[in-house]
């Protein structure tokens, strides 16, 4: 229990209710969660450093004396550190929403080979003249998955001091991803031992999957042309690497 919020008193009044609470009715799976007060930064910066090694995502500052508020409020600072990486732009993922006509997310590709989309940090002039293809464009994330992709990455700019191939930046509503081969994936750990293939033929998709060692089952969807196939393809592989999946070749 980290908080009360039906009492109206100050933060620290609340606590000591919690305290109270815990010590009368001593619930067998609840406990008050302990507050320290924050002497400066380089105290922040140790425990940053700790509960990141116990992989926890950052902490929470709370001004001393405020009372409590539902939702977004300024009496609450979340404090998470973020790493700077930089990457090429290959393609384009469509917006939807309030962003329909324009980009929704850039597909980058790091040093290394990992390929993932950036679609934050972006203002809406940038979503109608996104960063050309090939450029190479900075952007800060938190950490990296299991398979090395970088977890809420936000976009922050082009390295205008890189050049960049002849290429015209695309218009609104000529947004379209990367082209994408035959590729097969494997998830292999504990019970499971499984591939996921997929080819994009024209405007068809199939995809075959199964238990390795077998031939498994194919499933085959068509699609109204080829950029549409090619999309939809290359969003089954990047929600394929995002529960794991790795590429083999």
């Amino acid at each position: 229990m980290f908080d009360a919020p039906a009492d109206d008193g100050p933060f620290e009044t609340r606590l000591k209710l919690i305290d109270t609470i815990m010590h009368i009715n001593r619930p067998e799976f609840a406990s008050a969660h302990q507050h320290v007060i924050c002497s400066g930064r380089d105290q922040l910066d140790r425990e940053m450093a700790h509960i990141e090694q116990l992989g926890g995502e950052g902490l929470m500052l709370r001004r001393p004396g405020s009372v409590y508020a539902a939702g977004r409020s300024s009496i609450l600072l979340k404090v998470k550190r973020f790493h700077d990486a930089e990457a090429r732009v290959i393609g384009y993922e469509p917006g939807s929403g309030r962003h329909k006509g324009r980009m929704g997310a850039i597909v980058v590709e790091m040093a290394n080979g990992v390929q993932f989309e950036i679609g934050t940090g972006f203002t809406d002039s940038q979503r109608d003249r996104p960063p050309p293809i090939n450029a190479t464009v900075k952007f800060a994330y938190q950490d990296l998955t299991e398979n090395c992709v970088p977890r809420f990455a936000s976009y922050r700019g082009i390295r205008a001091d890189l050049p960049v191939t002849d290429h015209i930046p695309p218009t609104q509503g000529d947004i379209m991803p990367t082209s994408i081969s035959k590729r097969r994936f494997e998830f292999v750990g504990g019970s499971s031992d499984k591939f996921w293939e997929i080819g994009v033929n024209g405007s068809e998709v199939e995809v075959r999957f199964g238990r390795n060692g077998t031939s498994g089952q194919t499933t085959t969807k068509t699609f109204p042309d080829n950029a549409a196939a090619e999309r939809h393809a290359d969003k089954l592989i990047r929600e394929k690497l995002g529960k794991g999946y790795c590429e083999v070749k």
